[in-house]
């Protein structure tokens, strides 16, 4: 997801339960910029983007992504301690957005089925050409 938002991930992001989940990464973009990018591919995916704060007028330097249900409170706080101003997720409980509003981060809301999709043809492709298993994606948007 981040490629395709045309971001390139330098450091990792988001642990959960011992694993990575996400990745983080420095840019120079207008956040209008990349929230319009985000909306583009999560309309492609039946999702709509929301943010925390206006992105207007705002530079996104460094950022980080998390896909699904991407924004909790362990989230946000790595966010705070590492200066990422940009977070982009799926979703998140309604106080992300409240306390994000509040720290002056843009939380990107894309949608949890948009956000994960990539990663699920990502799977089914590698399994193709691994095993010689037969693969294909199912679209279902749910609009969440």
């Amino acid at each position: 997801l981040a490629t395709t938002l045309g971001l390139t991930p330098s450091t990792p992001f988001a642990e959960h339960k011992g694993v990575t989940v996400g990745v983080a990464g420095d840019s120079d973009v207008a956040t209008i910029d990349l929230v319009e990018r985000t909306r583009s591919f999560a309309q492609r995916y039946g999702g709509t983007v929301r943010t925390s704060v206006d992105a207007a007028g705002r530079t996104t330097r460094r950022w980080a992504l998390c896909t699904g249900g991407g924004a909790n409170t362990d989230t946000l706080r790595e966010c705070y301690a590492r200066g990422i101003d940009t977070l982009i997720v799926g979703e998140g409980p309604h106080h992300t957005a409240v306390d994000a509003a509040e720290h002056n981060l843009c939380v990107v809301y894309a949608g949890h089925y948009a956000t994960e999709t990539l990663g699920v043809q990502a799977v089914g492709h590698w399994l193709s050409e691994q095993y010689a298993l037969p693969s294909s994606f199912i679209y279902r948007p749910t609009g969440l």
